[in-house]
């Protein structure tokens, strides 16, 4: 995450026609922090990660309707990196 010294940017974000608290809002909106994150640098701090812990994952999923079955690339990050610890933990522990 870069410095955000004046917070997110005023007014509405893009063509998006919102202000970045209306924009993201939730967790569930976090995804939108990959393409807006100098816009809306201070409402994406409350959903960043840490970049160093989940690298490229640090907002979770980069798209909206990930699913496990869909798994592959980076773009389904938080939602095939969870699968990939469960069963790391499933075949962990059945031996």
């Amino acid at each position: 995450m870069q410095t955000c010294p004046f917070g997110d940017q005023p007014g509405a974000v893009g063509s998006t026609g919102l202000a970045c608290p209306s924009l993201i809002k939730s967790p569930h909106d976090a995804y939108l922090c990959y393409q807006y994150e100098t816009e809306c640098c201070k409402t994406c701090r409350k959903y960043d990660r840490n970049k160093s812990l989940f690298g490229s994952c640090q907002y979770g999923d980069r798209l909206l309707g990930c699913e496990w079955r869909g798994c592959h690339g980076d773009d389904c990050c938080d939602t095939c990196g969870l699968l990939n610890m469960t069963f790391i933990g499933i075949f962990s522990h059945t031996f």
